[in-house]
């Protein structure tokens, strides 16, 4: 009776893990489905955008209550992600992007923001593809960017204060070292 049972517990989880398997990949493909949908949702939104834009000839000014009120009233009616600064990468979405078939359904909404804050386009293509080829998540997107940013920059030995301010820390701090030295004879 025993060994009865435990062939039966077997294929039940055979089962269970066979059906699992068939819950996570459709989480997995409607997943991708859902964030494909959004991207072009917000490319066309970003589109839409524009067009508006350059249409009205709209002064700065004029556009931005024109965003705050787009974005009010979608925010009413379609709940949250509309917001202002939302809208605005969605335009710049379109604008970085002006052929949606270039954009990969392998990236998010998030990954696309985060890109778009860099403004060497070459720079962030090379980003994009790294994160298409390399499955990068988010945060990893975020380190990499981050990373290559302080190299790039490199503020503490570019920037004339800071290489001046350096130097003068270099003196303090070797004087403080061998003020004791200088008292003490050694």
């Amino acid at each position: 009776m025993s060994q009865v049972v435990s062939i039966q517990n077997e294929d039940t989880r055979q089962l269970v893990s066979q059906i699992g398997q068939l819950i996570n990949e459709a989480r997995r493909q409607v997943s991708v489905q859902v964030n494909s949908q959004l991207l072009v949702t917000y490319w066309h939104i970003g589109q839409l955008i524009v067009e508006h834009e350059q249409k009205s000839s709209l002064r700065a000014e004029y556009g931005k209550q024109t965003l705050r009120e787009v974005s009010r009233q979608l925010t009413r009616d379609y709940g949250k992600g509309f917001s202002v600064s939302n809208l605005q990468f969605m335009r710049r979405f379109y604008e970085k992007y002006p052929i949606q078939q270039t954009l990969s359904v392998k990236l998010s909404w998030s990954h696309y923001c985060e890109l778009l804050s860099i403004s060497d386009d070459q720079r962030r293509s090379f980003y994009e593809k790294e994160c298409e080829r390399s499955g990068w998540s988010l945060r990893e997107l975020k380190r990499r960017t981050y990373i290559r940013s302080k190299d790039d920059t490199d503020s503490t030995q570019s920037h004339p204060f800071f290489r001046n301010f350096l130097v003068h820390l270099k003196y303090v701090t070797l004087q403080t070292l061998l003020i004791p030295f200088a008292v003490f004879g050694g």
